[in-house]
């Protein structure tokens, strides 16, 4: 038990939800600002938004994803899947929701500061390192 105590409020900062209505409402219930545990959500700008946006690469699938922002959000495309949402959770990591699925989405930086690619965790996916193109 101490160890799901502990996963919830965690898993509710990442706004990771889950298929079991049931699981969704206790993750609802730890992601009220005043639950012990909970981090605030991101509230990032338009402009600050901007500087996600852009192409990266999947080398080993030869994929290509492009996350572009428009009107305080980011969504994501990609080659036959329907266009997806990003949505800001915590400084620099983000939930990604599409029809092809989702995934928590944590951007990295290179020595200069800029936003050099992501790792993409879903599922039974984890840490998938896309560069960024452009």
């Amino acid at each position: 038990m101490r160890i799901v105590v502990f996963l919830l409020p965690l898993m509710a900062a990442f706004g990771q939800g889950a298929t079991d209505p049931r699981v969704d409402k206790i993750f609802a219930e730890w992601a009220k600002p005043d639950s012990p545990g909970c981090m605030p959500r991101a509230n990032l700008t338009a402009i600050a938004l901007k500087e996600f946006a852009g192409t990266y690469r999947l080398e080993e699938m030869e994929s290509e994803w492009t996350i572009a922002a428009q009107d305080r959000k980011l969504t994501v495309t990609r080659l036959r899947v329907a266009a997806g949402s990003v949505e800001p959770q915590i400084a620099n990591v983000f939930v990604m929701r599409s029809s092809g699925g989702g995934g928590i989405v944590q951007f990295t930086r290179g020595k200069d500061g800029k936003i050099d690619g992501f790792l993409l965790n879903g599922g039974r996916i984890r840490n998938v390192r896309f560069r960024r193109l452009k």
